[in-house]
């Protein structure tokens, strides 16, 4: 483990995104079916459980699980299988890019 590396504040992570989104932490309490207090304890920990941050999630339909591996290195490796739609994305992307870019020479050589 490195010592130069910045622990990830997971109930940090939560009461930024409940203050950025003008969520009150008693909203937050009814729609997970917990207490006020409870969500306070959640927003002042450094680390939540999965369960409960994945009930967090669906319930305000927030990916805090992204928001925690944007923390991290991206040279770090992920799972082929989550990554493969945005391969194919990129791909898709790149083409594109590249039938643009010919039309875009075409259209300079009309003009000039």
């Amino acid at each position: 483990m490195k010592k130069d590396r910045n622990p990830i504040n997971v109930g940090r992570i939560l009461s930024t995104h409940l203050k950025d989104h003008f969520i009150q932490g008693e909203h937050l309490a009814g729609l997970i079916g917990k207490q006020g207090q409870t969500v306070s304890l959640y927003r002042n920990s450094p680390d939540i459980r999965t369960n409960t941050l994945e009930d967090i999630s669906y319930a305000l339909e927030h990916n805090f699980f992204q928001d925690i591996a944007n923390h991290l290195p991206r040279e770090f490796s992920v799972s082929a299988r989550y990554n493969a739609d945005n391969l194919s994305l990129i791909a898709q992307l790149q083409e594109e890019n590249k039938v643009l870019r010919i039309e875009n020479n075409l259209l300079m050589r009309m003009k000039g």
